[in-house]
């Protein structure tokens, strides 16, 4: 409905989480209902009617509202509680950390896609309830592997009926989706049977955050726990709860891997190719996957750049990249026209000026900014300007 209305930079609401919403509304709609029992003569029947009627509408968001909370509560204890947003030691001391800008991802068990932002980390994901259109396509078709249907890889978690489930939970933007993966049944995962790591590393996701061990040979341990994995689905019923126990009361390591193809937040475009603008979302996050390493970009529209050079050496750097409120000060400098690529999620209200003239710029690779820069060495500041409203 968002073209309808003119807003179609947005994809999605996700109403399952509104699912003690609509039976609190029961009740305000039953309300005038309710009332018209006034109309007639208040006989002992229709009082004992009345009442039991009001109290059925009452037990239905109650009962729903216990049960949810109840959940919540079991969930949060289970994951760790609060003590995980501040204690799990190899996110509070970071030698594993470099000093460039780089996001992580995270596996969505214990670990919440979240929590990495209590600890100053910049994240790429989570979980969201309003969706622009660009990083609904970039996670749906670009990063997530089309659902494995091979019992053999992983008999405990797949049946037909939790496929055909995790197929109307699209925009849960996890890696791994804990609502139809057991991810307390095996000792390790491969990540790469789940997503394209190489479009994570285009979008200078540097490193994955991850409760359970992973085994991609892609992936370099930097930082975890000294001791073996043992899989929370072998465990008896009072060593699980032992466990949650003590992952509260003192917080254990993460397994930390690094990607090691991650691009910089910033960079210049070596090649530009151009495709058809209505090419399927699937087939365009094939190419930019194909080509993502070589600092290759597609784009969708015409960019028309000034090959004539004023240096007799070519140059394309970046001396520094620094971030400010709302967006970046870009330092960089071209012998001749260049496409400068800015690692961030393609939006309007951006703006990309040079002493205040505003800058040419393009969606790229299907979800990032292309920007025009001339020739010479630039001071480029970017900036979100949301809508005033009001």
């Amino acid at each position: 409905p968002w073209s309808i209305v003119g807003l179609d930079i947005f994809s999605s609401i996700r109403f399952t989480i509104l699912n003690f919403s609509f039976p609190a509304l029961l009740v305000i709609i039953a309300a005038k209902t309710i009332a018209q029992f006034d109309e007639f003569k208040p006989t002992k029947y229709i009082i004992v009617g009345k009442r039991v009627f009001i109290a059925a509408l009452l037990a239905a968001p109650l009962s729903g509202l216990w049960y949810f909370k109840t959940v919540d509560l079991v969930n949060y204890l289970g994951f760790g509680s609060q003590s995980r947003m501040v204690s799990i030691p190899n996110l509070i001391d970071r030698p594993w950390a470099p000093d460039h800008h780089f996001r992580v991802a995270s596996v969505s068990y214990r670990f919440t896609p979240m929590m990495a932002l209590p600890y100053g980390l910049e994240i790429f994901g989570g979980k969201f309830s309003f969706t622009t259109n660009n990083l609904y396509k970039f996670w749906n078709f670009g990063v997530k592997r089309p659902l494995i249907s091979d019992p053999d890889l992983y008999p405990d978690r797949y049946t037909n009926t939790i496929l055909s489930s995790a197929k109307s939970t699209l925009t849960e933007f996890f890696i791994i989706n804990g609502a139809w993966q057991n991810l307390r049944c095996c000792s390790d995962y491969n990540l790469s049977h789940f997503a394209d790591l190489k479009m994570l590393e285009l979008m200078n996701v540097e490193f994955v955050l991850s409760d359970v061990p992973l085994v991609d040979l892609s992936l370099n341990l930097v930082s975890g726990p000294n001791f073996p994995y043992v899989a929370r689905k072998s465990l008896s019923f009072k060593n699980k709860v032992l466990s949650d126990i003590e992952e509260n009361l003192v917080p254990k390591k993460l397994y930390i891997y690094r990607l090691p193809g991650s691009l910089p937040r910033a960079y210049f475009a070596n090649e530009i190719i151009k495709v058809s603008d209505d090419l399927e979302p699937t087939e365009l996050f094939k190419q930019v996957s194909e080509r993502s390493d070589r600092f290759s970009v597609i784009v969708e529209t015409d960019v028309q750049l000034d090959k004539k050079s004023q240096s007799i050496l070519p140059v394309a750097r970046i001396n520094k990249v620094s971030m400010v409120k709302n967006g970046y000060d870009l330092n960089v400098e071209a012998s001749k026209e260049r496409l400068l690529v800015l690692n961030s999620t393609y939006f309007p209200f951006w703006e990309f000026k040079i002493n205040g003239k505003q800058l040419e710029f393009h969606k790229v690779n299907g979800i990032q900014f292309g920007i025009v820069v001339p020739p010479g060495q630039h001071i480029i500041k970017a900036r979100y300007n949301p809508p005033n409203l009001l």
